[in-house]
């Protein structure tokens, strides 16, 4: 469908750079304004709905219990990736190269063929509004942030050990 979310940002993002590419993102940036890529953004995010991902989860929930359960493992998986890949540099970092596990909610990651800063990205890792919506009424506040926060305390305090482990990638 050509009036899909996605082909309609396509268009959009030509209009706006004059190509289709990549590398449009850095022209689109110079020629519309704030206003204009949030407008843009939030015609686009209307049309589907907020609570998408929540309702995945529910139906992949057996009780109440069950989707509490899968929501914390997806928020402190979620988490812990999304704070390894930026410390790894591990870009192209899109929806698509993502699992969800269907029995345990957790998350992760695939395709990293983009690593050590290869591919960087204008944002460190993915929070979007499905993810949000999954997390209340706590949103990226409750369980996310405290795994974030332990996550990098724990990179800092075995930064030793993961830069050795690293270099053998790098090297």
């Amino acid at each position: 469908d050509p009036k899909a979310p996605p082909f309609e940002y396509r268009d959009w993002l030509t209009k706006m750079s004059g190509k289709c590419d990549v590398g449009a993102y850095m022209l689109m940036y110079k020629g519309a304004s704030r206003t204009e890529t949030v407008t843009s953004f939030r015609k686009r995010e209307s049309k589907v709905p907020a609570d998408l991902l929540k309702r995945a989860f529910v139906k992949m929930s057996t009780s109440p219990e069950a989707f509490l359960t899968l929501r914390s493992h997806f928020a402190r998986s979620h988490a812990l990736i999304c704070i390894s890949h930026w410390i790894l540099g591990i870009g192209d970092r899109h929806l698509n190269n993502f699992l969800v596990s269907m029995e345990t909610g957790g998350v992760i990651g695939i395709d990293f063929g983009h690593a050590f800063g290869s591919a960087t990205q204008l944002m460190p890792f993915r929070l979007t509004r499905q993810f949000i919506n999954l997390m209340l009424p706590m949103k990226e506040t409750g369980v996310m942030y405290s795994i974030m926060v332990h996550a990098l305390r724990a990179f800092r305090s075995q930064s030793n050990l993961l830069a050795n482990t690293m270099d053998v990638f790098v090297k």
